[in-house]
């Protein structure tokens, strides 16, 4: 969270609308707790980490995976493949090629970004690990925490209604903040995880929509 908040003050933002992505979108949610004066609105794209662990007993195959792969980091494979990254990427996931095919016609450009994103110093994954659980689910629910949001801030959330995520995250949002400031839920139903990407124009016309919820005359926002 000092890290966002460090990048508010240096770019001198008062308010934003504030939207965050998968654990991007757990992230997003614990700076407007943590920084509500900031935050006009909380838009929340399939974001992970929000319900409660379901209590259920995994197949023992699963469960000695899950043991093995405990102690490293998402992407260390990536890391320890070096320059045959991009390649790996393309051949265990060429749907994210495929996602991107109608905007970037370089088939290169794709597991290239990917590759170079994710082999820096792993700051992103060693936090995801410290707050992840395991699969889809983290130590301390969001649900538990979104009652601590200011009740003045609104909140949008956009699900993709093929996702691994559940998207009734969204609905019980905004049961648990009744009676507060509005709680708007969209599901895209072409989309699966990556909902900017599976449908960009509904996406796009969704996050316009929830940023011209305010007026840009009273207040300075950015959307970031």
């Amino acid at each position: 969270m000092t890290s966002i908040e460090e990048w508010r003050k240096e770019h001198n933002i008062t308010k934003f609308n504030l939207l965050g992505h998968s654990f991007g979108g757990y992230l997003a949610a614990l700076y407007a707790i943590r920084y509500p004066q900031h935050v006009s609105h909380l838009i929340l794209a399939d974001p992970w980490g929000m319900p409660e662990y379901p209590e259920r007993t995994l197949p023992l195959r699963y469960r000695i995976i899950i043991n093995l792969i405990k102690p490293f980091n998402i992407f260390s494979g990536l890391r320890v493949a070096g320059p045959l990254g991009p390649r790996l990427i393309n051949r265990m996931r060429p749907d994210l090629q495929r996602k991107f095919t109608q905007n970037v016609k370089d088939v290169t450009a794709v597991p290239n970004y990917i590759y170079h994103c994710n082999v820096q110093d792993p700051s992103g994954e060693i936090a995801f690990k410290t707050l992840h659980l395991e699969f889809g689910y983290a130590k301390r629910p969001m649900l538990d925490r979104i009652g601590a949001l200011d009740p003045s801030i609104p909140i949008t959330y956009i699900g993709g209604a093929q996702s691994w995520m559940d998207p009734s995250s969204g609905i019980r949002i905004k049961e648990l903040r009744e009676g507060m400031a509005p709680v708007n839920v969209e599901l895209i139903l072409a989309a699966g995880h990556h909902v900017y990407a599976d449908d960009p124009d509904k996406f796009n016309s969704l996050v316009n929509a929830a940023c011209a919820m305010y007026d840009y005359n009273e207040i300075e926002e950015t959307a970031i």
